[in-house]
């Protein structure tokens, strides 16, 4: 009951993809998580101030991922409804070609073709859209932290023992930081993909 085309592609592409999430993915969350540890060490040993005003971003980064991350998983788990699409047709119509010139339904199914093509099309934008607002808002929390790094050095010095070399210091470790935090949402990004490519393997693999 099912096209060869939506077999194909959750026995290989889906099950690829998730492999490559758990062997790279994991093995990178741990290195970000042991270098925001060492990050912290050394931040909170030189100032433990202005190291809390680096960290201010941080809730505000937490409520970003649970505010888009059912609607990240719910694009994605249609961006893989679609792509299915587009692979089973494709698939079907190569396997049935003779059928197709016999009939003389050339145009016909490339219009049907073209109609999966630009729904798998906005479907991509949106994920995609939804995957870089997460890095966007780190990216831009990054920049407005090391602003405040300086403008709250600046007022601090000499008067809360802060000096220059302090406030240089801690405004290179804000962005060590927060690189390692962009990295981490790239690989959750992974991980909500992935998640939704495993919902279509079991799907798959609990068929009778």
């Amino acid at each position: 009951n099912r096209p060869q085309g939506k077999i194909l592609i959750r026995v290989v592409n889906y099950v690829n993809s998730v492999s490559d999430v758990l062997s790279n993915g994991l093995v990178n969350l741990l290195l970000e998580v042991v270098n925001i540890v060492i990050i912290l060490f050394f931040m909170f040993y030189v100032d433990v101030r202005l190291s809390l005003v680096i960290l201010s971003g941080v809730p505000l980064s937490i409520l970003v991922i649970f505010l888009i991350r059912t609607r990240q998983r719910r694009a994605w788990q249609d961006l893989s409804n679609k792509s299915s699409n587009v692979n089973a047709y494709l698939q079907e119509s190569l396997n049935g070609i003779d059928i197709t010139q016999l009939f003389n339904r050339e145009v016909k199914n490339h219009g049907i073709f073209s109609n999966l093509s630009g729904a798998y099309r906005t479907s991509w934008i949106k994920a995609v859209r939804l995957n870089a607002l997460f890095p966007f808002v780190v990216d831009n929390l990054m920049n407005m932290i090391s602003m405040a790094i300086y403008a709250v050095g600046l007022l601090w010095i000499g008067i809360e023992n802060v000096s220059l070399g302090v406030i240089l210091a801690m405004g290179t470790y804000a962005l060590r930081f927060w690189g390692p935090i962009l990295s981490i949402a790239n690989i959750y990004n992974s991980f909500v993909t992935a998640v939704s490519y495993l919902e279509r393997i079991f799907k798959t693999l609990a068929e009778p």
